[in-house]
């Protein structure tokens, strides 16, 4: 809605909106009903004029002439619904329901349907009208005799009284007159309601006056009484803003012709759908009433091609940077392509930054390729964040798993890199993306750096092995990582990954010590051997680490992994432990191993650590004891 001035109220169903002042005397025009309509709203006439002699008997015919004023003019179509829906709150009749269902069917609108009609059929005592559907005094009398005796006569006297004139029953009221009712001024606005002029007469008659009714009959379409009016009676200060609002152009165009424009009413005219009247300024030289970017922004949002490129065309931009910004901002949550190559084919700038980052932004989060194509034509940048919206369009496309937006922005050179909330390969790779994934790792701007440890570690986990190749390969030479990293490929097994992390990765030695010990202790012969000869991993460790936890032989014969163990031996791993619980000779006899309890005989074992008394002895082989017999500690 407009501002208001002084002097009116909010738009508000059910209350009057002119100010108390009068009508000036000195008026250029002083007809509506016979004004002549400039070309440009003469189409708003024959609408009303449609919708105000509807019946049952002409309904296809005025769905027809409807219909046909939308195709020849499809600017038209909004209007029309409004002006079926305002019909249809004025009257309370169904057969405006009726139309509207029909003309729906071929057009997908929206539309207001809550009009100001001051009074309403609605608001009338329904019983009342049920029983009194006409003119017919004898049915108003059984009404009377009815009530007579009733607590509540004198109010049903009074709601007759309304119901009579408002649905012109000149009879009634007649009837009404002769009969004592208390029919007086407060009256008139429902008798100039009923548009009965003979019935009005009537009751001036019985010297009732209409002064300040010119609004009712603006409200109710009745421009002959509007005119009657004018004539006779000191009528209120109406306005353009008003007429419109009660989708009286007749009384509009009386307004405009005597400069009755105290407040702005493109605002409406605009949003009611009266595009014609914009033409009409634009042809007449009055295009300062209209704020171009307040009218766009409405046109815009209901993505109005003509109506646009129209407003484009012949309104002067009176808007800032920052305005025409939130206009390209409106034409983007539109997702057209159309508005958008309309707009910067009028000299708007795609590269506008807004708090979100700029079109291309908004672009991506849309998933609207053909949009993000075109603005990569006029140079936008494609790789900036915003306040409101820290992403950037590439992060915004994966997060979307938009595939072709991906592809589009990656060979129009956008960053992978940029540090946002949802880092593009971060989202791709914990979304199982592989496609976007893979097509960000070969970006010709992907760079690995720390941030992406973490992905490294999650895709070992899972044993993917061709981003965990990637990874590897994009690691820095000399980098140096935890040994989860190598532990994770020893837990999966995958030997292929494990080799590429021993080849391409640095470890620090107790760590590889460490992997070492957990390889052994597994079984995983290939892996300690590559642990060994690739990277000289330590097979032992000083004492304060090896006095508490084990070593690869240790871990090994424990397991009774007796090759690996044959093989750590040959590679000179200590045979003596430093203490009972991790001795190697004391794992082996617990484990009744005689292949390695003979191997560390051999090896030279001093068997320190072993009780000859203990339940450990008791419980061994014969043939181990045999053997620890021969060769004593």
């Amino acid at each position: 809605m407009s501002n208001w001035a002084p002097g009116y109220v909010n738009y508000t169903k059910g209350k009057r909106l002119t100010f108390t002042r009068s009508l000036p005397d000195n008026l250029s025009v002083s007809t509506i009903n016979n004004i002549d309509l400039p070309q440009e709203l003469q189409v708003y006439a024959k609408i009303e004029d449609l919708l105000k002699n509807l019946s049952i008997e002409n309904l296809e015919a005025t769905i027809n002439s409807l219909s046909q004023i939308m195709k020849e003019d499809e600017t038209t179509i909004s209007v029309v619904f409004n002006y079926v829906s305002y019909f249809k709150n004025l009257f309370m009749d169904d057969r405006y329901e009726q139309l509207i269902k029909i003309l729906s069917k071929d057009y997908n609108i929206k539309f207001d349907n809550v009009y100001n009609t001051l009074y309403e059929l609605n608001n009338l005592d329904r019983t009342l009208l049920r029983d009194l559907p006409n003119d017919n005094i004898q049915q108003l009398q059984n009404i009377i005799k009815r009530d007579t005796y009733s607590i509540i006569s004198y109010d049903t006297k009074g709601r007759l009284i309304k119901l009579c004139l408002v649905l012109g029953f000149t009879n009634c009221v007649q009837y009404m007159i002769l009969n004592g009712f208390d029919i007086n001024s407060t009256h008139a606005p429902y008798a100039v309601f009923g548009g009965n002029l003979e019935l009005i007469e009537n009751l001036e008659a019985n010297k009732i006056k209409f002064d300040n009714c010119l609004e009712y009959s603006i409200a109710t379409h009745h421009n002959d009484i509007s005119d009657y009016l004018l004539m006779k009676y000191k009528c209120e200060e109406i306005d353009a803003n008003l007429c419109l609002q009660y989708f009286n152009i007749k009384a509009f165009y009386f307004c405009l012709q005597n400069g009755l424009t105290k407040t702005p009413f493109y605002e409406n005219a605009v949003d009611y759908g009266y595009f014609g009247l914009l033409r009409y300024l634009v042809n007449n030289g009055m295009t300062h009433y209209v704020d171009r970017a307040k009218v766009l922004k409405y046109y815009i949002s209901k993505d109005f091609f003509i109506e646009n490129k129209f407003i484009l065309e012949n309104f002067k931009d009176n808007s800032d940077a920052e305005s025409n910004a939130k206009i390209f901002r409106k034409i983007v949550n539109t997702n057209s392509v159309k508005l958008v190559k309309l707009f910067i084919s009028n000299g708007y700038d795609p590269n506008v930054n807004l708090k979100i980052g700029n079109l291309a932004n908004f672009a991506a989060k849309k998933g609207n390729v053909e949009f993000m194509k075109l603005l990569i034509s006029k140079g936008v940048n494609i790789n900036l964040t915003g306040q409101e919206m820290p992403e950037t369009p590439l992060s915004c496309a994966v997060m979307l798993h938009n595939y072709e937006m991906v592809e589009l922005l990656i060979q129009n050179g956008a960053d992978p890199n940029i540090f946002v909330e949802h880092f593009p390969l971060k989202t791709a790779i914990y979304g199982y993306d592989d496609e976007n994934a893979l097509m960000i790792m070969n970006s010709p701007k992907f760079v690995y750096n720390d941030i992406y440890d973490e992905l490294l570690f999650f895709v070992l986990q899972k044993n993917n092995l061709i981003f965990a190749t990637k990874f590897i390969q994009n690691v820095e030479k000399g980098k140096f990582l935890t040994k989860e990293y190598l532990l994770e490929t020893a837990k999966n097994e995958t030997f292929y990954l494990f080799n590429m992390l021993l080849e391409n990765i640095n470890f620090i030695d107790y760590d590889l010590f460490c992997v070492l010990t957990f390889c052994s202790g597994r079984g995983l012969f290939e892996f300690v051997k590559s642990l060994i000869e690739k990277r000289n991993a330590p097979i032992d460790y000083g004492e304060d680490v090896i006095e508490i936890n084990e070593t690869p032989l240790y871990s090994a014969i424990r397991n009774n992994f007796n090759e690996i163990a044959k093989y750590l031996i040959e590679k000179g791993a200590k045979i003596n432990g430093y203490n009972r619980n991790l001795d190697p000779m004391v794992a082996a006899v617990i484990n009744n191993n005689f292949e390695i309890v003979e191997l560390l005989v051999n090896a030279g074992s001093t068997m320190r650590h072993f009780n000859w008394d203990g339940p450990l002895y008791i419980m061994t082989s014969d043939r181990i004891k045999e053997l620890l017999k021969t060769n004593p500690q």
